[in-house]
């Protein structure tokens, strides 16, 4: 079972709240990120798709040292 679908509403479900919450106080709850990171790896881990873990095991690696790398050399971050 792929749940592309599910996947993609739970995305774009969560987008649209932290778009609501940021146009409304600034401020994007850290609860809703965890929210949608548990709900990305537990269905990612459901599909048993090899393939697709690794990819998202790779692309989630790439992503957080690029990202540590910025907020390190004082991209952006803190506000």
């Amino acid at each position: 079972m792929d749940f592309f679908v599910f996947r993609v509403f739970i995305a774009l479900m969560g987008t649209i709240v932290a778009a609501v919450q940021d146009a409304e106080t600034s401020f994007i709850d850290d609860n809703l990120l965890y929210a949608m990171v548990a709900a990305g790896a537990i269905l990612t881990l459901a599909s048993f798709d090899f393939a697709l873990i690794q990819k998202a095991v790779i692309g989630s690696l790439v992503i957080g040292v690029v990202g540590f790398v910025s907020w390190r050399a004082g991209q952006f971050g803190s506000g």
